[in-house]
């Protein structure tokens, strides 16, 4: 039988929490669970408490927005060991994309709440995780930038941008 990691043991093997000791990371683990979700299943949607984040341990996971009038958008597609969720960092605290699993997905389940409250009493901890979670916003925002642009895009332009 394999042995069952603990989670503080994946959390620190993620980039997210590399260089965190020990001690930090059983204080972190207080906040995470293990979860799967069934392919199909939505993980979160738009406009729901962003009262989580999730690290992807194995499958995808498709990020989409519901386009009124169109079919839905898939703006990312998520794979192991990537960051699913960022909302939970910024006021109000609402997800403004959806999370389906495109595969059967196991996931380390992070509350949000709880790991803001260690960062209001650790500045430090609160400082790095806000530069590591920063360049997961720009690629997300950069990601739906570029669908939106080929969504919206005159026909004769497609294909012909940088």
């Amino acid at each position: 039988m394999a042995a069952i990691k603990k989670i503080a043991e994946l959390l620190s093997a993620h980039p997210l929490f590399e260089g965190f000791d020990s001690d930090t990371m059983e204080f972190l683990a207080g906040c995470a669970e293990n979860k799967a979700y069934r392919k199909g299943e939505y993980i979160f949607k738009t406009g729901e408490p962003a009262d989580k984040f999730y690290i992807l341990r194995s499958g995808d996971v498709a990020l989409e927005m519901q386009i009124p009038g169109r079919a839905r958008l898939t703006v990312q597609s998520l794979h192991t060991d990537q960051l699913i969720g960022a909302s939970w960092m910024l006021p109000p605290f609402t997800w403004r994309l959806d999370a389906r699993a495109m595969t059967n997905i196991r996931v380390t389940r992070v509350d949000a709440a709880c790991l803001r409250d260690k960062c209001d009493e650790n500045h430090e901890l609160g400082y790095t995780i806000m530069k590591r979670f920063l360049p997961i916003i720009a690629e997300r925002l950069q990601a739906t930038r570029m669908q939106l642009v080929d969504l919206y895009a005159p026909m004769s332009e497609v294909g012909t941008r940088l």
